[in-house]
């Protein structure tokens, strides 16, 4: 899921033959790990993700059903008692678009970008991690870099950790100057350098790469 939700369009579809393996592998096997009552029609959809993906050559968020059932709640909450449901529903929206309409309150959205250990961790489009230490008032991030060289993956099976930006740190991060600030990153947990710890992804963006 990690791959297909992946925004990177070259990355992702680099991988799609394997997460169809994957996928095939996990279907194959389910049966066996959670019981014969587990295998409906929902586990065979899975194996048709990857296709919708590879034809649509977008993120799986991008074709995502979510939104419209998350609408579906909202239809419901129009009913108020058993008798001709879809009359009310129809009722409650006719009286929406007739009622006087206010400007709609919206929530930005941002990702917290601080000094403080666990805002402080993004990575680049290059793979590799910085450590923001000053946020200066032009616009600008003081950071320490970690290069992908100098990581190693938590993990080998079934794929390489590191296709997934999972990563051990093992080194300190070393001063570089100030980079260009960006809105949109990938932020992680901040590592206990110089100790072996692993870094997770906490989503899926990356802020580009200014060096």
């Amino acid at each position: 899921m990690s791959i297909l939700l992946n925004s990177d369009d070259a990355e992702r579809e680099e991988h799609l033959d394997y997460v169809r393996e994957l996928l095939m592998y996990y279907v194959r096997k389910c049966e066996d790990i959670y019981g014969n009552t587990f295998t409906v029609y929902n586990v065979h959809s899975l194996l048709h993700l990857p296709d919708d993906v590879e034809h649509f050559r977008c993120s799986l968020n991008g074709i995502s059903g979510f939104p419209f059932e998350n609408y579906l709640q909202t239809l419901k909450k129009m009913v108020r008692q058993s008798r001709s449901p879809i009359a009310q529903v129809a009722k409650r929206l006719a009286e929406l678009e007739q009622s006087t309409k206010c400007r709609p309150l919206t929530k930005e959205w941002f990702t917290r970008i601080s000094t403080r250990p666990r805002d402080c961790c993004f990575i680049l489009q290059n793979k590799d991690y910085v450590f923001v230490k000053e946020i200066c008032k032009e616009g600008t991030l003081v950071c320490d870099v970690l290069r992908q060289c100098h990581t190693e993956s938590l993990f080998s099976e079934p794929c390489d950790s590191k296709l997934l930006n999972i990563v051990r740190v093992e080194q300190s991060p070393y001063p570089t100057p100030a980079v260009p600030y960006s809105t949109t990153a990938d932020p992680y947990p901040m590592p206990a350098v110089p100790y072996s710890t692993p870094a997770v992804p906490l989503f899926s963006s990356l802020v580009p790469q200014s060096m």
